[in-house]
């Protein structure tokens, strides 16, 4: 029965794919993590108190290593960390030792990733690469568009297998994408109820982040602000559809070429209205082209594939292996979305999931205050990098002194490398608004709070 299922499922869904086809997705993932790696400034936190951190899921493992806690206060050590995972990610996104670079490459991106969140907060930001990644670190995706393949062909030629298990193997990596877009669209429908979509909340979920501190400000909160509620209404309906139906991909070749260019289209406008930049998630959208096609026939592995066909038995064996990693790939999943399970790099990816429709709007602003009297904005990231993409604003619902060692930090890197007059503190200004009740205030709400640093 099983292997019956596995056969008719393959031809319906899945298909052959040639090893360059899984090769392609290699490259492109592992390209992705490395343009990350190389942005996030990680030798940084070695300026950020212990006392942010927390506990975040298998990280939690490191800590056993004795001396382990040095590495964060060591910008030597941290920068070591940041050029060895990087190294690894070239190699694996060249295909070079793939067998050995693809889960080194991944397991170093993860504790990269994993220092960064520790401090802050369990953002989603870059995460689906990596489980896609965790995902080739199982497959054979060095036979096709590898260095591996290109210098050593002649003993690489025995080693490429049926054509059905690189469709299999890619098709579990867009498994793992469109899971996670359906945990999202419909964790809004579980926490957020039904009424998620209504348009007085996603304008709050949009203010919100448009007027706190975010890394990408376009000064365009009038404008934003004066659109009506029905406009979010349609968009809160079209990204719960977007999200919700996204499994489409799975099954359909017309949807595969459809949906990802919208869902694209949807984190550009993400960027536009919240100042959030989804890199990953707008360029990962590409693995679901054949983007193999793309690259000169002479960088190709030539069609000769000199294997016996496959008996009935021995493919029906094959689709029932590949079909049960499947079906338990969507059980772990499922269970993981069931369980609200957040345990780093697992999640059920419920992110601006809540549901609040009175128009209400808490967000805070930073200054920086100087000696000569004068207030600025404060942007944090220019005294330490790690703190890029606004992430500061996760420290600001820490504990108070988590947050004022955090501020004094900054206020001594900053003293010590400004030109400036002397910065003698940083205020945190909580300002409170109702865009239902007080549309017109071009000031966005007043001051209901003032906490000062030192």
């Amino acid at each position: 029965m099983a292997k019956r299922l596995g056969a008719t499922y393959f031809d319906h869904f899945v298909g052959e794919a040639s090893p360059e086809a899984l090769g392609a997705i290699r490259f492109w993932i592992f390209m992705i993590l490395a343009i990350n790696v190389a942005w996030e400034d990680l030798p940084s936190v070695s300026h950020l108190p212990a006392q942010l951190r927390t506990k975040m899921g298998i990280m939690s493992l490191l800590h056993m290593i004795p001396e382990w806690g040095s590495v964060y206060a060591s910008y030597t050590k941290l920068l070591v960390l940041k050029m060895v995972t990087l190294t690894f990610l070239v190699f694996a996104m060249l295909g070079f030792k793939t067998r050995l670079s693809v889960p080194c490459a991944t397991i170093l991106v993860l504790i990269h990733a994993g220092i960064l969140r520790e401090h802050f907060n369990y953002y989603h930001t870059g995460l689906v690469p990596i489980l896609v990644g965790i995902a080739l670190s199982f497959m054979p995706c060095g036979h096709g568009l590898s260095a591996d393949q290109y210098f050593f062909r002649k003993k690489t030629t025995d080693a490429i297998l049926p054509l059905a298990v690189y469709g299999w193997s890619r098709y579990l990596c867009w498994t793992v994408i469109a899971s996670a877009y359906v945990m999202a669209g419909i964790s809004k429908i579980r926490n957020g109820g039904f009424w998620w979509w209504h348009g007085a909340n996603l304008k709050r979920i949009v203010m919100t982040d448009t007027l706190n501190p975010m890394h990408f400000e376009w000064g365009l909160e009038h404008e934003i602000a004066s659109l009506p509620v029905f406009v979010f209404s349609a968009l809160g309906i079209s990204a719960v559809l977007a999200e919700s139906l996204y499994s489409l991909v799975l099954f359909s070749k017309r949807a595969r070429f459809v949906i990802p260019m919208l869902t694209a289209g949807m984190h550009l406008g993400i960027l536009f209205f919240q100042g959030i930049l989804f890199f990953d998630l707008i360029l990962i959208q590409a693995v679901f082209y054949n983007l193999s096609e793309c690259v000169p026939q002479a960088w190709r592995r030539k069609a000769t594939l000199n294997q016996d066909p496959l008996s009935n038995t021995q493919q029906r064996s094959l689709h029932q292996k590949y079909f049960s990693v499947f079906l338990f790939m969507m059980l772990g999943l499922s269970i993981c979305w069931l369980a609200r399970v957040e345990f780093y790099p697992a999640t059920a990816m419920q992110m601006y999931s809540n549901t609040q429709t009175d128009g209400s709007i808490i967000y805070k602003k930073i200054w920086a205050v100087y000696e000569d009297g004068h207030k600025e904005e404060a942007r944090l990231e220019k005294w330490i990098g790690a703190v890029a993409d606004s992430r500061y604003r996760f420290v600001l619902g820490k504990d108070s002194k988590a947050q004022q060692a955090f501020f004094d930090e900054i206020l001594t890197i900053a003293n010590r490398d400004s030109q400036k007059a002397k910065m003698i503190r940083f205020d945190v200004k909580t300002y409170q608004w109702n865009f239902l009740t007080d549309p017109n205030d071009s000031d966005f709400g007043r001051v209901i709070d003032i906490a000062t640093y030192p």
